[in-house]
């Protein structure tokens, strides 16, 4: 039991990863002119480069797999142009393919939107400074949670997944609420642009790195979400839950001081950051072929073996992803792009 609680807990990272990535954006894209159709351009191409050949590498390979295993290619389409989140269907977004890949198509629909909304933002920050960036940043929060206790009142919070009016097709997997952590991402890079950590030592940054962690895993740990009438915790576990301490811990962590912080830039860590996308996108199809269904069902030390062994396989390859077809992929691409 144990075993699998570790193997499905993975989603509560999704928070972490798009305000994550509004924060990356912002960082390396804030000067971006809509106006401009070659800066525009330019940012598509490269995002694109990005995530899209390893993205394609994994979902052909997956259709060649299901061919040979003589499966239906029903929602195929789908999955080539990146729609299949939008879809009410989970077998479509989730259960065919590659089930991770779901999140690729939201941050495609960020990259969209993104030469447009940043101008805004960084209006709001030159004219109110942080106080107006924080309470933007909890204004998106109170919108989760008010989502929340919408879907909970209405008698949505309970309904199964592949429920198309469910929580976690419209909290979970659909972009546009997303677009809410994507927001607190932009607006925490430009926070970070007013310098307010210096004056903060390094035990404080500690301090709230532990904390932001702790709290996150209490909730984890305690899954108030289980069970068949879990309510308001379901659809708060998506998302509302994590994005405040998730916020707070790439805040601190952006200073690159304290424990945490000072963990994360060892060198076998700095490694599987830069590798951590392939890592992602590769990770499922493989534990599903190495045997996570015996992990699923372990509920001993055999269990937590497993465990380490399928995340040593999975390493692998998702490094091998990333050295060989990704970041060769990702190079070809904006050299065509220069020339």
């Amino acid at each position: 039991m144990w075993a699998a609680h570790v193997a499905e807990s993975g989603y509560v990272g999704v928070p972490l990863f798009f305000i994550l990535s509004g924060v990356v954006l912002a960082y390396n894209y804030g000067g971006i002119n809509p106006r401009s159709p070659r800066e525009v351009w330019n940012f598509y191409i490269a995002r694109g480069a990005r995530v899209l050949p390893l993205y394609y590498a994994v979902l052909f390979y997956l259709a060649i797999r299901r061919q040979a295993l003589d499966y239906d290619q029903l929602y195929f389409w789908r999955h080539v142009f990146n729609i299949q989140t939008w879809t009410g269907s989970l077998l479509a977004a989730q259960q065919t393919y590659n089930g991770p890949a779901w999140s690729i198509n939201v941050e495609l629909f960020f990259y969209a939107l993104f030469p447009f909304l940043m101008p805004p933002f960084a209006k709001l920050s030159k004219k109110f400074g942080v106080r107006g960036l924080v309470s933007l940043i909890v204004v998106l929060a109170a919108v989760q949670w008010i989502l929340c206790v919408w879907f909970y009142a209405a008698g949505w919070a309970d309904l199964p997944a592949a429920d198309p009016a469910s929580g976690h097709r419209w909290l979970y997997r659909h972009p546009l609420p997303r677009l809410l952590e994507f927001g607190m991402g932009i607006a925490l890079a430009l926070i970070l642009e007013h310098r307010p950590l210096e004056q903060l030592t390094a035990r404080a940054h500690s301090g709230i790195q532990l904390a932001a962690i702790v709290l996150a895993s209490i909730a984890t740990v305690a899954r108030p979400w289980d069970g068949p009438t879990a309510g308001l915790w379901r659809v708060a576990s998506f998302g509302a839950l994590y994005s405040i301490p998730f916020a707070l811990l790439l805040w601190s962590l952006a200073s690159n001081s304290g424990l945490i912080a000072r963990l994360l830039s060892t060198a076998p860590l700095r490694s599987l950051g830069v590798s951590s996308f392939a890592l992602y996108l590769t990770h499922r199809p493989f534990l599903e072929v190495l045997g996570a269904d015996v992990v699923r069902e372990s509920d001993d030390t055999a269990g937590w073996l497993l465990v380490l062994a399928l995340l040593g396989f999975t390493m692998v390859i998702g490094e091998g992803a990333h050295r060989y077809i990704e970041r060769p992929c990702h190079r070809f691409f904006i050299k065509l792009q220069r020339r």
